[in-house]
């Protein structure tokens, strides 16, 4: 299953890169992936899941750059994306358990007030977490399960309304892979 799922994004992303008109954001993955117990992050161990044609580039993790994260940012290696405010597409909300529904929250949209790149980041209410970013073009960054990599944590804060994660991103155009970090903060109106 997984790897059907990893097949169908990258057909995907190669047939937006084709041409495709379709300028509709990226909305968060599907949940339905189930995470590994297998710690694919750790440079060290060597056995991490590679990159595509046996290169190597996915066994080694760039670090992402020190120092703190601003609000409304997301950081993959020493590459920063501010997000798009005021949104001109896209959501941002969190939704506490209330009895009925466990914790979730999303927020998508586009950066950098490019309509062309756009980024997902998500905590499902089955518990699992994914982020992305990519745009139509060179660029498709991902973690969490259905991205081979397992080691993303998301966080909600219900008072100040923010979404903020880090983990291991793996790059689906190159097979590298990079630690990365993200500070979403929806709005009240959003919610």
């Amino acid at each position: 299953m997984k790897r059907s799922t990893f097949a169908l994004v990258v057909a995907l992303v190669m047939v937006a890169g084709c041409g495709g008109d379709d300028t509709s954001p990226i909305q968060p993955g599907d949940a339905g992936s189930v995470p590994t117990n297998s710690n694919q992050s750790d440079p060290g161990d060597g056995s991490g899941a590679g990159g595509s044609g046996g290169s190597g580039a996915g066994d080694q993790v760039t670090p992402e750059a020190s120092g703190p994260l601003a609000p409304n940012t997301i950081r993959i290696g020493d590459q920063v994306w501010e997000r798009t405010l005021p949104m001109t597409t896209g959501q941002c909300f969190l939704y506490e358990d209330d009895g009925t529904l466990p914790d979730s929250g999303t927020a998508w949209g586009t950066l950098d007030g490019d309509d062309d790149i756009r980024f997902a980041a998500s905590y499902n209410q089955d518990g699992t977490f994914e982020a992305e970013i990519s745009n139509d073009l060179d660029m498709y960054w991902g973690s969490g399960p259905r991205f081979q990599e397992d080691d993303l944590v998301v966080e909600l804060d219900f008072d100040t309304l923010t979404i903020s994660g880090e983990g291991t991103f793996r790059s689906l155009t190159t097979g590298e892979r990079a630690e990365g970090s993200f500070v979403f903060v929806c709005e009240p109106e959003d919610q």
